[in-house]
């Protein structure tokens, strides 16, 4: 279920269609003892909400969620840097926004740093785009050629770390 919530997030569905599944799953998790899960539940209700337009019940959500910490998965800090920089971007506070998604790349960039499998290389690369994305929107917005220069550049670090993938 949780992952049927992932993917419809990722299609579009609308934001309001989520956010109860998602904060059911969120309140199941939780009573199970199971924190990775729960989290994750929380970060797809707070991205809905965000979706949505919801930003105050946004931020309602991610009252309760702990800081991803350095032995979670790759894929839930940056899902958590990227749900947290969107609020910040929401808020009005894009200075903030910005710099959660420069240290959500940089942890990315550590992690692609600490292997060699174009798999693995090619799935965080995946996982960093909208990340890069939320960077270079808000350097754009800021009007500051250096500040796009050093958000495409961040951009370009994380993906060119990776071979080309090419069909056989």
């Amino acid at each position: 279920e949780l992952i049927l919530l992932q993917g419809d997030l990722a299609a579009g569905r609308p934001g309001r269609r989520l956010t109860g599944p998602a904060l059911r799953l969120r309140e199941e998790f939780e009573l199970e003892g199971a924190r990775l899960p729960a989290q994750t539940a929380a970060l797809i209700a707070a991205e809905a909400h965000l979706s949505a337009g919801e930003v105050e019940a946004a931020t309602r959500t991610l009252r309760g969620v702990a800081a991803s910490t350095r032995r979670d998965p790759i894929t839930t800090r940056l899902h958590a840097g990227y749900v947290r920089a969107r609020l910040e971007l929401a808020t009005g506070r894009r200075a903030a926004a910005s710099r959660r998604a420069r240290r959500a790349l940089a942890d990315l960039a550590a992690y692609q740093a600490s292997f060699g499998s174009i798999d693995l290389a090619t799935a965080a690369a995946v996982h960093g785009r909208r990340l890069a994305d939320l960077d270079l929107s808000v350097a754009l917005d800021s009007g500051r050629a250096e500040r796009v220069l050093e958000s495409a550049e961040r951009a370009r670090a994380v993906a060119r770390r990776l071979p080309a993938v090419r069909p056989p």
